[in-house]
């Protein structure tokens, strides 16, 4: 049902939400820094635009629901913020990828999903920031640029004058003639990456020692290349769905974040506690930054996430990992500082995220004023 909500703020049952979000914007003030602004963030917000469930390669790479219109869609469900990564395919044209997948979905149609919803939505409240980044192929900067002006999207390329921008400010860098507010920055985000905080995996305890990476697909009948390709990666998974391979090979010794797991807490505990480091931090020398509330990808994890039938949809649907992080914003204890708060999946409790770090903003703002 999640993934047939109306749009966020338009339909009845988000009337009230929207008034809400208002409100709370408004205690915020217009002097809020941008990068002291909390934004609901869709990690490689393409990737929804793959819309086949056959290809194994794909369960691997989509991050965000399916949907012909997949940015419309995820603004609807909360997103205020895209991580968009765009791609110059064989014949020119510009697209967009996720690592090396290419996603073939026309740059100027994507970009317009944006302009309706902005168009819809005018309130400085839901300002939509894109962060243009891992632009690949011939000059695919230059077709970026282009891309974003023909659909009347403003560009802020200076990291200096980004630091200093607020919410009311970046709102009116970012006005569309028809009305609403989108800005693009490109090389002015701090995306706070951490590899090693995926959902699966054998590097938890001494206790969940495992062979080799290598050893255990070359055993399932599967030889990995140096470094492995997501499609050897998902083979190996699959051949360790066979009969008695997987329990052969590493029975007990691994991890997974999925909440029936005995071993949910090494996985879960560990990307708290990265989110609690960076969120103390705040922004380094005014940029804008991340919080990556997301399960990332290794090797191992591909691996022992196809052989348990799993997805990077499913690994946050069976972590719980958005309903997760609602209690803990709503709870105002974990995190102190929050921007762009990333996430998987984002209609899984996308609107309640966004009204919840809302509230976030506007505790804060009301804590300055006590001071």
């Amino acid at each position: 049902q999640a993934f047939r909500l109306a749009p966020v703020f338009q339909a009845p049952c988000f009337g009230r939400m929207r008034t809400i979000a208002a409100t709370l914007a408004g205690a915020l003030g217009i002097d809020t820094l941008l990068n002291e602004w909390p934004m609901l963030m869709t990690h490689d917000a393409a990737s929804g635009y793959l819309l086949s469930e056959l290809d194994p390669v794909y369960l691997w790479t989509v991050t965000q629901p399916r949907d012909s219109k997949a940015l419309s869609k995820q603004l609807q469900c909360g997103a205020r913020a895209f991580d968009l990564r765009p791609q110059v395919d064989g014949s020119g044209k510009l697209v967009f990828h996720h690592g090396s997948v290419k996603i073939e979905q026309d740059a100027d149609k994507a970009l317009q999903e944006i302009v309706t919803f902005a168009n819809a939505n005018p309130a400085e409240e839901d300002l939509i920031v894109i962060h243009s980044s891992a632009c690949s192929g011939t000059n695919c900067t230059g077709l970026m640029s282009e891309a974003l002006a023909r659909a009347g999207i403003p560009v802020e390329e200076d990291c200096g004058v980004v630091a200093k921008l607020t919410v009311s400010e970046a709102a009116a860098k970012g006005k569309l003639a028809g009305g609403g507010h989108v800005l693009t920055v490109t090389d002015c985000v701090d995306e706070n990456y951490d590899s090693q905080l995926a959902c699966w995996g054998t590097d938890g305890s001494a206790e969940l020692a495992a062979p080799s990476l290598a050893a255990t697909c070359a055993a399932a009948g599967v030889l990995l290349s140096e470094p492995p390709t997501l499609k050897e990666l998902v083979a190996c998974g699959e051949a360790l769905r066979h009969p008695n391979e997987l329990a052969n090979t590493l029975s007990g010794s691994y991890y997974s974040c999925w909440t029936n797991s005995s071993t949910k807490q090494f996985p879960t505990q560990r990307l708290l506690d990265s989110l609690k480091g960076v969120s103390a931090k705040g922004p380094q020398n005014g940029r804008l930054w991340q919080l990556q509330s997301i399960w990332q990808e290794t090797p191992e994890s591909v691996v022992l996430g196809v052989a348990h039938f799993s997805s990077l949809l499913k690994d946050e649907e069976h972590s719980t990992i958005n309903a997760m992080m609602k209690g803990l914003i709503d709870e105002g204890k974990t995190f102190e500082k929050i921007n762009f708060f990333e996430v998987n999946n984002i209609c899984d409790g996308g609107p309640e995220l966004l009204a919840s770090l809302r509230a976030h903003a506007a505790r804060r703002a009301s804590q300055s004023v006590l001071v």
